[in-house]
């Protein structure tokens, strides 16, 4: 979602409704708020049966969170939006702490990074 979709209980409202009406199994679909006032109801995200995206970009919370048995991450770069390198310990620090979740699925989108060996 767009940074301007704040939480408001008429915007939670309108993600319930579109996830209701496509009748999506739990766990099935993974929502990223970009504005850090969802990160405050996430108990209201799991309740609608959908995985709340962790994430990892400049202003957010960096919280690993696991919502209907899933965790799911998304890392743009938390420094500087798609233009920080992670090193590898960084990266090892990062899996390794998600290892630890309790939580059946667990997934990294890495958007727009540059790897080196």
């Amino acid at each position: 979602m767009p940074p301007s979709f704040k939480y408001t209980l008429e915007n939670l409202e309108i993600v319930r409704k579109f996830f209701k009406n496509i009748r999506l199994d739990n766990n099935k679909a993974v929502l990223e708020f970009r504005d850090s006032s969802w990160w405050e109801i996430i108990d209201k995200i799991a309740e609608i049966g959908i995985v709340f995206c962790s994430v990892d970009a400049p202003g957010l919370p960096r919280t690993r969170i696991v919502t209907n048995n899933a965790m799911y991450l998304r890392v743009h770069d938390y420094k500087e939006w798609y233009r920080y390198i992670y090193s590898q310990t960084e990266l090892d620090t990062m899996i390794s702490s998600i290892k630890k979740l309790n939580a059946y699925k667990k997934a990294i989108y890495l958007n727009n990074m540059i790897m080196y060996a």
